[in-house]
């Protein structure tokens, strides 16, 4: 497995051209690619590489929601679009509009964040600072508090993802058995990792950097 740089496809962020997506490729009895990591390598690369303003794990799911709220429940099945990040996400993409909030409520664990037309289909057409507080429970059982409103993205954005848990949540609750953060020997295409590269980085640089960390796993 070697993973390597691709040019992301969100050009309207400030600076896009230095965000990449990290991809993997696999050769011997498959051969192929996938637009997913393994677990410990968006961790592994910020602790390694120089020259990168930010990297971000993004773990997707497609959650049941349920909303308890005035005493009722509202059930929204799947899909919700939701992505599992910590602050970093905001650092990478960083033309996200913040209504209440900011990156650093993603700290908590057990927290969500939500965009503007997502936090009214759960809550009504309420004021934005009336939702922060509200409890949001994903699949059943994941209780969660919001934390922070953003503005909808553009329309031509390729993430379009609504609902932000805390990666902070993962250790506490039953998410931790979804995910093995030592395991670099699998993979699946809701485990992406992007990185935001320091102007003037070039990115063979990275690239050789990742070829270098499969080679020493190799080695393991």
């Amino acid at each position: 497995l070697l993973a390597r740089l691709e040019l992301s496809f969100d050009k309207h962020h400030t600076k896009g051209e230095n965000i990449y997506r990290v991809y993997s490729t696999f050769t011997g009895v498959w051969e192929g690619s996938n637009h997913a990591v393994p677990l410990p390598l968006p961790n592994a690369l910020r602790e390694e590489a120089t020259g990168v303003e930010a990297v971000s794990q993004v773990l997707t799911n497609d959650f049941d929601v349920a909303i308890e709220d005035g005493g009722s429940e509202k059930k929204f099945p799947s899909p919700n679009a939701v992505a599992i990040v910590d602050s970093n996400y905001f650092k990478v993409f960083q033309d996200y509009k913040w209504i209440s909030g900011n990156p650093s409520v993603l700290k908590n664990p057990r927290v969500t964040v939500l965009t503007e037309s997502k936090a009214k289909a759960y809550f009504g057409d309420v004021s934005m600072s009336d939702v922060i507080g509200k409890r949001v429970i994903y699949r059943d059982s994941l209780e969660t508090t919001v934390a922070g409103i953003l503005a909808d993205p553009l329309a031509n954005t390729d993430f379009k993802f609504t609902n932000f848990i805390s990666h902070s949540t993962i250790p506490g609750t039953w998410l931790k058995d979804q995910y093995d953060f030592a395991e670099w020997g699998s993979i699946s295409s809701a485990w992406m990792c992007f990185v935001r590269l320091n102007d003037g980085t070039p990115p063979a640089k990275i690239d050789e950097l990742l070829a270098n960390m499969a080679k020493k796993r190799d080695q393991e």
